[in-house]
């Protein structure tokens, strides 16, 4: 932003302005910003704009196996409906395996993931609760979890 800024010679506020639609700036001047962004191939930083707004509109997705046709519908619909609502979709295959799990909600975590969806997921109830209580949103497929830990869809 700072190199876009300095080579319209206006502001990083001006430059933010115009890449948010906000506050008043002139046509030409909007102008001018919008194609220093195209020639200097500016990109917004995902990180400066999770940290300002709380929220990476990221999500992820654990399955078991992808070699089962059914996880691999299940990733697609997620997917499918995940960037209907403005996010991205991070998919972990874990092979049936609670430490490769473990890692996947870590590494979700660390990345700041706004919500995660588990299918049949290994770890041991006392863990997962645990891990789930850090995001904001979390569906567990296949598994009966309390509410408040998150949503469950299971098969009566």
């Amino acid at each position: 932003m700072a190199d876009v800024a300095r080579a319209a010679g206006v502001s990083k506020q001006t430059v933010s302005r115009v890449l948010n639609g906000t506050g008043s700036t002139s046509p030409a001047t909007v102008a001018r910003i919008e194609g220093l962004i195209q020639k200097l191939g500016y990109r917004r930083s995902g990180v400066a704009r999770s940290l300002a707004t709380n929220s990476s509109l990221t999500l992820g997705l654990v399955v078991p196996a992808l070699d089962n046709p059914y996880y691999a519908e299940v990733a697609q619909g997620a997917e499918w409906a995940a960037w209907e609502g403005g996010y991205n979709l991070f998919l972990s295959n874990v092979f049936h395996d609670p430490a490769r799990e473990r890692a996947a909600l870590g590494s979700f975590l660390d990345r700041g993931a706004d919500g995660v969806i588990l299918d049949t997921p290994g770890l041991p109830d006392g863990e997962l609760y645990a891990l789930l209580g850090h995001f904001k949103a979390a569906v567990v497929m296949g598994r009966a979890v309390p509410p408040p830990v998150a949503g469950s869809i299971v098969v009566d």
